[in-house]
């Protein structure tokens, strides 16, 4: 990824849509879970937040994000 595409409409979109998803599997997370549920939902917490890191860990990089 390259630093103008943090800007672009989509990933404004994009990084709503994550935020409000990040907020309801937090909501589920704390609810009566088993293990297994629980570590499935912290992995799925975990990737989200890596997506959202995005900008600021191309940023400390100081160059562009390729895979």
């Amino acid at each position: 990824m390259h630093k103008g595409d943090f800007q672009s409409e989509m990933w404004k979109r994009l990084d709503s849509l994550l935020r409000a998803e990040l907020q309801k599997l937090r909501e589920k997370n704390d609810t009566d879970l088993n293990a297994e549920e629980t570590q499935k939902l912290r992995g799925r917490i975990v990737q989200i937040k890596r997506i959202l890191s995005m900008p600021t860990d191309m940023l400390s990089q100081g160059n562009d994000l390729d895979a």
